[in-house]
């Protein structure tokens, strides 16, 4: 393998290395996304992935609460852990900055 082709989780030459920045994320051998993004957009790539993931989990995660929650616990112990699982992702919003223009010149 040169040193300019990138591997996969499978250990299979996927690509030549580029100057993007890529995320990718493989499920099995079937389900592959793949964004690219000029360099200096690698940590917005970063920060919206992460961002989705966190989101993915923050839906999932009342659904199990609720599926997995005793019978004998109270309803309201039940319903304050789901508000404070729903809360996530009012805090995330309120911690990321704003999306910036690349053709801002204001500063």
């Amino acid at each position: 393998m040169s040193p300019t082709e990138v591997t996969s989780s499978f250990e299979e030459p996927i690509e030549k290395a580029t100057e993007q920045a890529v995320l990718r994320i493989e499920k099995g051998e079937t389900i592959v996304v793949e964004t690219r993004v000029p360099p200096h957009q690698a940590g917005l790539l970063l920060l919206t992935g992460g961002n989705l993931a966190i989101m993915g989990t923050v839906v999932l995660a009342p659904m199990t609460t609720i599926a997995a929650a005793p019978s004998e616990w109270p309803v309201w112990a039940t319903a304050g852990i789901i508000l404070c699982q729903l809360a996530l992702p009012i805090l995330m919003i309120m911690r990321t900055p704003p999306w910036r223009s690349t053709n801002d010149n204001t500063s």
